[in-house]
């Protein structure tokens, strides 16, 4: 008995030391200082070092800035800290949540979910990943040795860029910029049409014209032709409808204003980037004229629109879309897409993916063949291939395009197992047909030739479970002709604002 009673607090007392010292291990562990790393090189600091506040790391934000090669800055009456680098200016005030960039004249406000602060000994903290990520740098935290990991994205793009030649690409600048400066008479036509479970369900047929000046305003009238017969066949298969559910489902099809599954739907859509401003208005979808009169216009406050939708400093009725810039959209894609959490792979890892992403631009990246540049670039693990072709005349000039992406997925890769596949083939002895499911492939190609030609081919298909089809061809003819970008005299106009409150009244 006394021998058990010793085991026994012997293992009570083990559990109750190893448990103090794991609590001390953690604690002793927090108590760690916190460091930062540039471009896997370690970041000084003389007299304030980074601190760790409810969970958020604040760095003292001039040493940290300047060793980023930024010129900082500190306005006592304002009571802001800014930091200034390619370009891009950062501006934080002292305890607020707020953050202003001003990004080669487009300027946006951000939200932190944390404050920037005054220590004790006077130096200004400011949460690193904020203003870190708006000067170009990917931002991460490596937990086990506690340090901050930030990779300075945007230098190892231009060093990339220097390093390639995209002669190419700035040629195909050239050729786009004409249709953002000229005014063009627009004339469209498209054909869809889709089957599901080896139905027939919709067919459609658009036509378009109207007029585009600048790129960026425009009238455009479309009227589509709608077959959605199969669709309403499908659904009362699937329901196992007998005659008098066909007939419930058909008046009720009926009360909504759809009898024999045709329609046609004009739309007439006018807008003005530069304003800010889109007016659209609809006839002939069933149910419509309750929502939206047809003598009614509804108006789309776009730039209202983008500022909900946005806060990723991204501004599209400020941007320049005459030019394109490899350093404007790589480096944002690559810090979207990582999150890093290791200090001594970081650096490495992201310049890999700056490279490779550059290089695919660049000239090298093209195969000529005749008057073509061909551009091909294959994401195997997404099962993708895109190809970017350019047509150019005898002065080298680009005078046609064309974009394709092919894709595949595998029924394995979509998860699609035997259970999937034994009610696959029960649903297709419902509906009376033989379902045979395939490979899901996407093929599309888009492209404008030397005639101002415009050709949309897509292709959507799973065996006979799915296909979609979309076959769109268009013409762009210089004109002297203006569009109508504003409200027609006399109509009137409801704000998408109202509308949408509308129907919670």
């Amino acid at each position: 008995m006394k021998n058990w009673l010793k085991r026994s607090f012997a293992l009570v007392m083990s559990v109750i030391l190893i448990a103090g010292l794991m609590c001390t291990g953690v604690s002793a562990a927090e108590d760690r200082p916190v460091k930062v790393e540039l471009d896997g090189r370690a970041v000084s600091f003389t007299d304030a070092e980074p601190q760790v506040l409810d969970g958020r790391t604040y760095v003292p934000f001039r040493a940290v800035f300047e060793a980023l090669g930024a010129e900082v800055g500190f306005d006592e009456s304002a009571r802001t800290v800014s930091a200034k680098r390619n370009g891009t200016t950062v501006i934080i005030p002292i305890d607020s949540h707020e953050i202003t960039v001003n990004a080669n004249g487009v300027v946006y406000t951000d939200y932190m979910d944390a404050a920037a602060y005054v220590g004790e000994t006077g130096r200004t903290y400011i949460p690193v990943r904020y203003a870190a990520e708006a000067l170009g740098c990917c931002v991460g935290w490596d937990a086990d040795d506690r340090t901050v990991i930030l990779v300075d994205t945007q230098s190892l793009v231009n060093q990339a860029v220097e390093k390639n030649e995209f002669s190419l690409l700035e040629k195909y600048t050239d050729y786009a910029n004409k249709f953002s400066q000229g005014n063009y008479e627009i004339k469209m036509t498209m054909d869809m049409a889709a089957t599901v479970l080896a139905t027939e369900v919709m067919g459609i047929n658009c036509t378009a014209e109207g007029v585009m000046a600048g790129g960026n305003a425009g009238e455009i009238s479309m009227t589509m032709n709608m077959d959605l017969a199969g669709l309403v066949e499908l659904l009362y298969k699937l329901a196992d409808a007998d005659e008098a559910m066909k007939k419930e489902m058909t008046d009720a099809l009926a009360e909504a204003g759809i009898k024999d599954m045709k329609m046609e739907v004009s739309v007439q859509v006018r807008m003005d980037m530069g304003k800010g401003t889109m007016y659209m208005n609809m006839s002939g979808v069933p149910g419509m004229d309750a929502v939206l009169p047809v003598d009614t216009w509804l108006f789309i406050d776009i730039g209202e629109l983008l500022d909900e939708l946005g806060g990723y400093g991204v501004d599209l009725l400020d941007m320049d879309y005459t030019s394109f810039s490899i350093q404007d959209f790589v480096a944002p894609l690559i810090n979207e897409m990582n999150y890093i959490y290791d200090k001594d792979s970081a650096y490495d890892e992201i310049k890999t993916q700056v490279d490779t992403i550059v290089a695919a631009f660049a000239d090298s990246a093209f195969v000529k063949n005749g008057q073509s540049y061909t551009n091909t670039q294959k994401l195997e693990e997404a099962g993708l291939k895109i190809s970017f072709r350019l047509d150019t005349n005898a002065a080298g000039e680009v005078v046609g395009y064309e974009t394709g992406a092919d894709m595949t997925f595998s029924l394995e890769e979509m998860g699609l197992d035997e259970y999937d596949m034994t009610a696959i083939n029960e649903l297709g002895k419902q509906l009376g047909v033989t379902l045979k499911p395939d490979d899901l492939k996407l093929s599309l190609r888009s492209g404008l030739n030397d005639q101002n030609r415009e050709t949309l081919k897509l292709e959507l298909s799973m065996g006979n479970l799915v296909l979609l089809t979309i076959d769109a061809d268009g013409t762009y003819t210089p004109t002297t002709k203006l569009p109508n970008t504003g409200l027609p005299a006399g109509a009137k106009s409801v704000s998408l604002e109202q509308l949408l409150m509308s129907q919670y009244e």
